[in-house]
């Protein structure tokens, strides 16, 4: 076996592993170079290696990073090629060390450094070789691994063209791409191991560039970077046309890095390196590529496989998985006289998986039905992913791409569950089902209740109406009342200590579902004694007008009765009664209000606002007096009010008078006015009593008495009243007078209303007026 043979092999099984490995965690991975005719992806460096597809949309993930890191020498040019170095994967990641100017390759853990100058930066894989462009001159430097690279060839036409980077294929040969059209028109041209042109195409379309940023070659398709955009171009038989690509990225490369044109490697080799299948149903078809067969042989190296037909292509199926061997000798496909032996496998995999619906559930439902499934999926291949799909999906709520949906069937009903493997991977196909059936456990919570009032507490007795589908019922009530009151009982008696609306909620259960019931009760039966009265002025005498403002409900609905106490010892039983106080005194009405449950409320109020109505007395109605002294009016023993009005418009408290006339007063207050008239006569009289007078001991004017002509008075009545007519002072002496005490207390200053009677000359006299005591 070949150099080439043992690298395509053993490059083959590392991928498969890497393959399956990938599947269920993300790693650095080496380029990958095998696929359907025309497919591949884009290296390029931009601070790292990045990858991109250009047969796929531009997305979030395309380009996107490979996580393999940057050596520490840094990267002046990358290359994909087989690894012409040591262990590891091939192909892999060439890299020009930008400090070192050596080649510097992955081997599935580390960069290793080979210690071999590289002449020039743009390095491209092909075959056996590495291929290094200059392209300020135009030279290509050949590297295979045993030591520094070695200059081939010159391409003195190509000195300062663009953009700078190559392509190869895997006979050996590498690809020139000049874009400049100066001096020469712009051209693609390949080019053998030794430097030799084998083939030249024209290139139509592209602006022309000295420089750019890379070049690759993915089957018959031109992809390449300048300073003007991304470029692709399709060759068609001697031509290359090229248009800047639709949707390409937005990249700034440094270098591109493509896998080698033609057979993965020289050696021949199956079409497939895995294949999967089912079980039952057509097997794979396998068919050797890379050359015509001289002789060829397919066998079953492991596992249980069938292996039909001959020669270049074959069917195989398996019952379990088994690896196919195939044997071949070919024509060399890269031109050679001689032949070319090569083994290749190819790995069948049979996709297993024991799928199981689960126990037919039986649902117990509230008026709806929801549960999940629990399915089971065993016998898989743990790395390979199975998609789980349910029926119908109408009835599916959630999770039905999971082993436990969610379900909402309607009916009694089958559900299907279906596990397949990816298309790529068989599509193989289980399925398993499961009958749903449905009980419907429903409960509705209902109840009514009758009351009691009384006159402290009030009695709700309550009584359940529920139904249940399905078994006996829990019940729990609360009451809705500040003690936080329940019950576990069908039917509670329970016990409100206040009058309120109470919502009462029942709550009752079976072994599947439950329900609520909430009415509200109003217990609400007030017995509030209240009464309203006016509380602005109240006239002596007036009639008050007491209005029953009692809140009173009850059941039966009775009509109410109602007391009356008005504090002067009248009651009436009427709901708004009318009542007058004769005097002025403070009065505490009462009402006590009676329900038909005999329950009774009271209240009291005070009055103490009524006002006297307004009141003066002038003195007797005809009046004498003597001119020798003058009279003070009012003088009566009363006088209630605050505006006074005389007849001769004067509005003073007091008025002195000495001469005859009828004198008018008419008093005021909030409740009216009073008034009086006096006919006042005047005569000369040497008796006269003095308008004031001050009991303080001085020895002077210290009584109140008559003075004047007193020889001829042979009898005398005198009698002094304070300001309410009470008589504070009396005698029958003409020679005695007040001395301001009363009951052993001395008076206070103050206006006081005299009244004399005396005989003199025979003659009866009567003299009367108001003295001021001042101290």
């Amino acid at each position: 076996m070949n150099k080439n043979t043992r690298l395509s092999v053993s490059f083959r099984r590392l991928l498969l592993a890497l393959c399956i490995i990938t599947g269920f965690r993300s790693h650095a991975q080496p380029p990958v170079c095998f696929g359907p005719p025309g497919t591949g992806l884009i290296y390029y460096l931009q601070g790292g290696i990045m990858q991109y597809n250009p047969a796929l949309p531009v997305s979030g993930t395309n380009p996107t990073a490979n996580t393999i890191p940057m050596p520490a020498v840094g990267g002046g040019g990358l290359a994909v090629s087989n690894n012409l170095n040591g262990p590891g994967p091939s192909p892999t990641f060439y890299l020009v060390g930008g400090s070192t100017g050596t080649y510097v390759y992955w081997d599935g853990t580390t960069w290793v450094n080979t210690g071999h100058i590289a002449s020039a930066v743009n390095p491209c894989g092909a075959g056996s070789y590495i291929y290094s462009l200059n392209g300020g001159s135009g030279q290509v430097y050949r590297y295979d691994g045993t030591g520094n690279d070695v200059l081939i060839t010159t391409i003195a036409s190509f000195a300062s063209g663009g953009p700078y980077d190559l392509a190869g294929d895997n006979c050996g040969n590498f690809y020139v791409l000049r874009l400049n059209n100066t001096p020469s028109p712009p051209y693609l041209n390949k080019y053998d191991p030794s430097g030799t042109l084998l083939a030249s195409y024209t290139v139509t379309g592209a602006t022309p560039t000295l420089s750019g940023g890379g070049m690759g070659i993915i089957g018959n398709t031109v992809y390449c970077h300048n300073s003007s955009g991304f470029w692709i171009g399709t060759i068609a038989g001697t031509n290359v046309n090229f248009t800047l690509m639709p949707g390409a990225p937005s990249i700034s490369p440094s270098d591109f890095g493509t896998c080698a044109l033609g057979s993965l490697a020289v050696s021949p080799k199956a079409s497939i390196d895995t294949g999967y299948y089912c079980g039952t149903g057509a097997g794979i078809p396998v068919s050797l590529v890379g050359g015509t067969p001289v002789t060829i042989s397919w066998s079953v190296m492991s596992g249980a496989a069938t292996i039909y037909g001959s020669g270049a292509s074959v069917t195989v199926t398996a019952t379990s998985d088994a690896k196919i061997l195939m044997d071949a000798t070919v024509t060399d496909p890269c031109g050679g006289s001689g032949t070319v032996v090569g083994k290749d496998t190819v790995t069948i995999i049979v996709p297993t998986a024991t799928l199981v619906a689960g126990n037919n559930p039986t649902i117990y439902g509230c008026g709806d039905y929801i549960d999940t499934l629990n399915a089971s999926i065993t016998n898989i291949k743990p790395w390979m992913p199975y998609i789980i799909a349910w029926e119908p999906t109408s009835n599916i709520i959630s999770g039905g791409a999971t082993l436990t949906p969610v379900i909402n069937p309607q009916t009694n009903m089958w559900f299907k569950v279906t596990a397949t493997t990816k298309a790529t991977q068989g599509g193989c196909t289980w399925s398993d089902s499961a009958f749903v059936t449905l009980v419907d456990a429903k409960v509705d919570a209902n109840f009514g209740f009758q009351y009691h009032f009384g006159c402290n507490v009030d009695t709700v007795m309550l009584t359940d109406s529920s139904k249940s589908a399905l078994g006996a019922l829990t019940y729990y009530w609360t009451f809705g009342d500040d003690d936080h009151g329940t019950a576990l009982t069908k039917n509670p008696i329970y016990l409100y200590k206040k009058q309120n609306f109470y919502e009462i909620r029942l709550h009752i259960a079976n072994d599947h579902c439950k329900d609520t019931a909430i009415k509200t009760v109003d217990l609400n039966h007030p017995l509030v004694a209240r009464f309203d009265f006016p509380d602005a002025k109240i006239c002596e005498g007036d009639t008050i007008e007491f209005n029953s403002a009692s809140s009173i409900i009850s059941l039966p609905r009775t009509p109410a009765k109602y007391q009356w106490y008005f504090g002067d010892g009248k009651t009436d039983t009427i709901v708004n009664p009318r009542h007058a106080y004769p005097d002025t005194k403070v009065y505490v009405p009462t009402l006590i209000v009676f329900d038909s449950l005999g329950c009774t409320d009271t209240i009291s109020h005070t009055i103490d606002n009524i006002i006297p109505n307004p009141y003066v007395d002038l003195g007797p109605e005809d009046t004498l007096i003597c001119k020798q002294l003058p009279l003070h009016l009012p003088a009566g023993i009363s006088a209630r009010g605050d505006k006074w009005v005389w007849s001769d418009g004067s509005e003073q408290a007091s008025k002195i008078v000495n001469k005859p006339g009828i004198y008018i007063v008419k008093l005021y207050n909030e409740c009216g006015f009073g008034s009086d008239t006096i006919d006042i006569k005047v005569q000369d009289c040497s008796v006269f009593f003095p308008n004031a007078f001050s009991p303080n001991g001085d020895g002077k004017n210290d009584l109140a008495k008559i003075i004047g002509d007193l020889p001829n008075v042979t009898a005398c009545e005198m009698a002094i009243f304070n300001r309410w007519g009470e008589r504070v002072y009396y005698t029958l002496s003409k020679d005695e007078g007040w001395d301001g005490m009363y009951k052993g207390e001395p008076q206070p200053i103050g206006t006081y209303y005299y009244r004399v009677k005396y005989t003199s000359s025979g003659e009866k006299y009567e003299i009367k007026g108001d003295v001021i005591l001042v101290r």
